[in-house]
């Protein structure tokens, strides 16, 4: 199965009036690009998923979802003196344009707009958001697909509320629309609602924005590739991890300690450092670490230690996430050094025996 954009004016033909076709199946007509036209007849095929765009119109993004319902065939509208897409060169004998046809799937609850597409990185080679492109027809991969999917449910049937200002949200806060832009680093408190009513429980991260390209990891001890959070890097992508030991967030390792130096390149002016730690007795083998010690630096030599905290046991069996902050006067930090210690092996109560894991995410700093 292939992946495609789909673009139409919607005083032109909208996805209200596919929606409205009959059987919601409509003739993709009027396609008069060579490009777009082979796409259509070469790879296009049943079954193939469309993304339905609105262009020219204020703002444009993409509305929904169609499916591809017939193979290609001649374009009437060629042959149509009063169709303002007649062609008098195409011959119905040797038809120059085809199409296809196309049937609704669903409608988004909000549209996603280019400006929305244009921020996500994760699609920045995204056909559609290359400058000078007018294709009326592009192809999409399938992380594409997936990336547009997952904001398009992030936005769907519930409404997102947050704030900046460390109050809670409420239906009249602002809407999680699209990205959230920011040059300081920012607290978020976010809740979702439907119809009115908070559902679930609301969330707040504070995303930083202290670590620059520039910036290095040493790990003392290496993680376990199974649990690598995605890199050398995780632990500052402002990718925060959920209280389950599959999220692919956690950079985990069994037995030995914790210990990075992070090296951010450049000197910054901090008074907080923060970071995560998991534990879920009843489902895996990690624990929280017994000690966390947090320790700065503007040579990379001598170091100002801003938190050294134990840890005490829990033996609840529900998923913990521990979350350790050092908040200190303002210092000027070139490096940065954390170590958590590792209990080595699990305790004798617990329902699993071996070696005990640290898991970690998400270093934030302001």
């Amino acid at each position: 199965m292939n992946y495609w954009l789909i673009k139409s004016e919607p005083n032109a033909f909208s996805i209200d009036d596919l929606l409205g076709s009959e059987d919601q199946i409509s003739c993709w007509d009027g396609v008069r690009n060579y490009q777009a036209r082979n796409m259509m007849r070469d790879q296009m095929q049943i079954g193939d998923q469309l993304f339905f765009y609105h262009s020219n119109c204020k703002p444009p993004g993409i509305v929904g979802i169609a499916k591809v319902v017939s193979k290609p065939y001649p374009d009437h509208t060629a042959f149509d003196p009063d169709d303002h897409h007649f062609d008098p060169k195409s011959d119905p004998e040797k038809p120059r344009w085809i199409m296809v046809d196309v049937q609704f799937v669903r409608k988004f609850k909000h549209k996603i707009s280019l400006d929305t597409l244009k921020a996500m990185p994760q699609i920045e080679n995204m056909l559609i958001l290359r400058r000078g492109n007018r294709l009326s027809i592009t192809p999409v991969t399938k992380q594409e697909w997936e990336a547009v999917l997952e904001l398009e449910n992030e936005l769907g049937i519930y409404d997102i509320r947050y704030t900046l200002d460390g109050s809670a949200p409420s239906v009249s806060s602002e809407r999680y629309s699209k990205p959230i832009r920011y040059k300081v680093p920012i607290d978020v408190f976010a809740q979702t609602f439907r119809k009115g009513e908070p559902i679930g429980f609301p969330l707040k991260k504070m995303f930083s924005t202290g670590f620059s390209d520039k910036c290095k990891v040493f790990y003392t001890n290496p993680y376990n590739e199974s649990y690598s959070g995605g890199g050398d890097l995780a632990l500052f992508n402002n990718k925060f991890a959920n209280a389950r030991g599959d999220d692919p967030n956690w950079q985990g390792l069994p037995q030995k300690d914790f210990e990075v130096t992070i090296d951010l390149g450049e000197l910054n002016d901090f008074s907080y450092i923060g970071l995560n730690f998991f534990q879920h007795i009843a489902s895996t083998s990690v624990m929280l670490p017994i000690k966390v010690t947090i320790s700065i630096s503007e040579d990379g030599k001598h170091y100002i230690t801003v938190l050294n905290q134990d840890l005490e046991t829990l033996m609840d069996r529900d998923p913990i996430i521990k979350r350790i902050e050092a908040e200190f006067e303002t210092q000027s930090v070139s490096f940065i050094k954390i170590t958590a210690k590792n209990r080595g092996q699990l305790p004798e109560w617990h329902i699993r025996k071996g070696d005990a894991w640290v898991f970690v995410d998400e270093v934030t700093v302001k």
